[in-house]
């Protein structure tokens, strides 16, 4: 297994990988294009490479259409070819992380897919409730509940009219501006909450906390299937992947290490 090469699988918009790969440039690395590539039943990934000076790469792949549902029912249909392709990518990566929104996902399917993916070298499910925005979220942690139906309307939409009045940029350029010390806030949130200074655990304790807290209704309505989302738990665990890239997550008791990086680089 190599020591220099991190694999990140994203869910949803190319927004999302932007701000990643923004993030990463900031500490040296630089970016280039690979082409698509498929592996069996696995939809096409765009993948860019960014590396650096000291031989670390990340290679982020990015698939606009798989959520943790058709994930899931991948498995199920396709469990040969799903556990091949991470197996193949366990002997070549590091670390391989998914990072996936919460959105309208069953309680059965986040705790399905993190039965799968719930360790860095063979994939660690990382969660933003309700979705990747969050982070750009002031006022997520107090714990307000919301209903969502159609989390592009009801949560990202007020979310950057909020933010173009308030900063003068989109939510994902806010987030992209000042990742480190928003990624803080939910740190200390997440440290404080479940009282483990390792944060490689927090991953874990966040599923349990979200598919405790928050709900999903479906029905029927005029032969149409609906389904609203009730959310009362807001989080993101997108930090664990910084930490383990910079190898600050080494020792067990590193929340520490972790919380000084993202200070010392807060408004980088």
């Amino acid at each position: 297994m190599s020591n220099s090469r991190y694999l990140l699988i994203v869910e949803g918009e190319k927004a999302e990988v932007n701000v990643i790969s923004a993030v990463f440039q900031r500490y040296g690395f630089k970016m280039r294009i690979t082409p698509k590539f498929s592996f069996d039943s696995i939809k096409d990934f765009q993948i860019e490479q960014l590396s650096n000076d000291s031989g670390k790469t990340i290679y982020i792949a990015q698939s606009a259409q798989s959520r943790i549902h058709d994930v899931v029912t991948k498995f199920n249909k396709n469990t040969d070819s799903i556990e091949r392709f991470f197996h193949l990518n366990q002997l070549n990566f590091r670390g391989i992380f998914l990072l996936f929104d919460v959105d309208h996902n069953d309680k059965e399917d986040l705790s399905t897919m993190f039965g799968q993916f719930n360790d860095e070298s063979e994939g660690l499910l990382l969660i933003s409730s309700p979705c990747f925005e969050v982070i750009g979220d002031e006022a997520a942690i107090l714990g307000q509940e919301k209903v969502f139906r159609s989390f592009t309307k009801d949560y990202k939409a007020p979310l950057n009219v909020h933010h173009e009045a308030t900063h003068g940029c989109n939510t994902m350029e806010y987030i992209q501006r000042n990742f480190e010390s928003l990624a803080l806030k939910f740190l200390d949130y997440n440290q404080h909450e479940f009282d483990s200074n390792n944060v490689m655990e927090h991953p874990s304790l966040v599923i349990d906390k979200i598919n405790k807290l928050n709900e999903r209704k479906n029905w029927t309505e005029n032969g149409e299937k609906m389904s609203e989302c009730r959310y009362r738990y807001y989080t993101t665990v997108i930090y664990v992947l910084l930490a383990f890239v910079f190898g600050l997550t080494i020792e067990i008791d590193n929340y520490s290490k972790v919380r000084d990086f993202l200070t010392k680089n807060s408004n980088h």
